[in-house]
């Protein structure tokens, strides 16, 4: 069914956390296609299904790559109990010129006439998730858990459609060259910058502390949550919370979107229902600011958890690590 959190889902949702079954037990980072079912609806909302509704999981849109304008097929959140879908979009399509994607084919070709869809996304950003996996192998010599990636792929996508995420684009178009540097930007010998990753239990809080320049200030927070039990209207089971605090003491919420009125731009409020929480104050006073995560209600605990913050501000990038190449 649209939009429902099937056993498809939670089974994904498992094997992201590494508790799939017995024999394995390694994590896994799973990019799905959002599915290509904008027409189902009359007004396009509610039409994405199967592996792309589990909470762990990057659900890719697809959009134009000539203009980053949305496709006329890609599937719409949002998921039944609201959440974020898809997660982030990626180039499936293109308004003019070839009208397709060029990709590799079976038969070991090349080819894209008439290549169009959510199935073409993916890949693409499955490539960068390989990219960002090197670098951060490379920059700290072990590899990440899926959702430090995720955390890092939505926190430097591209703006698109409503300001913060929404129905259609999520949290955005990809942006491959800015995720890795956020990952091999370092302070010292394996100190990262901008990624803290650490264990949470119920109710417990932790606090990080940064200085700001002044100006944007975004933070992104994401975590692995367990799988629901099915059937499940709502399928959060560990729920944290994240705010940040100004030096005046103004505290600062993440993002709501609201499942009854998809349209609707992003307010800002508790968020009880997604695995990923964005806070982003446009205008930040300079100052030493306050990073809270809560442990809101972590009954099968403890979680781990994935924070992406400008941490230091003065940051230095590791000359040792993984570089993109960039043909001009």
């Amino acid at each position: 069914m649209l939009g429902v959190y099937d056993t498809t889902a939670a089974e994904f949702d498992a094997l992201v956390r590494g508790s799939f079954s017995e024999t394995i037990t390694k994590t896994v980072h799973v990019v799905f296609a959002n599915g290509n079912e904008q027409t189902y609806c009359p007004d396009g909302w509610r039409t994405s299904s199967g592996g792309a509704m589990g909470k762990n999981v990057i659900a890719v849109g697809a959009t134009n790559s000539d203009d980053k304008t949305m496709t006329n097929f890609s599937s719409f959140g949002p998921t039944e109990d609201g959440r974020v879908n898809p997660v982030v979009v990626g180039p499936g399509c293109e308004a003019g010129g070839e009208a397709a994607i060029w990709s590799t084919l079976p038969g070991q070709t090349y080819g894209g006439s008439e290549w169009c869809g959510t199935s073409m996304a993916a890949p693409a950003v499955s490539g960068i998730l390989g990219l960002m996996l090197e670098a951060y192998n490379l920059t700290y010599n072990t590899d990440p858990i899926p959702s430090t990636l995720r955390a890092v792929l939505i926190h430097t996508a591209e703006d698109l459609g409503n300001p913060g995420p929404d129905y259609r684009f999520g949290y955005g178009h990809v942006d491959a060259l800015t995720a890795i540097n956020v990952i091999t930007t370092t302070v010292s010998s394996n100190t990262s910058a901008y990624i803290v990753t650490a264990p949470i239990t119920n109710t417990e809080i932790k606090t990080y502390s940064m200085n700001h320049a002044g100006g944007l200030l975004k933070c992104t927070l994401a975590w692995d949550d367990v799988p629901a039990t099915l059937p499940a209207s709502q399928t959060l089971v560990n729920n944290l919370d994240l705010a940040l605090i100004a030096p005046d003491n103004t505290t600062y919420s993440p993002w709501v979107l609201d499942k009854n009125n998809p349209a609707n731009a992003a307010t800002t409020g508790l968020n009880t229902v997604d695995t990923v929480e964005q806070v982003v104050v446009a205008d930040a006073m300079a100052g030493e600011w306050t990073v809270r995560v809560t442990g809101s209600s972590v009954p099968q605990g403890p979680q781990t958890f994935s924070l992406v913050c400008p941490f230091a501000e003065t940051a230095v990038t590791s000359v040792s690590v993984f570089v993109p190449l960039i043909s001009r």
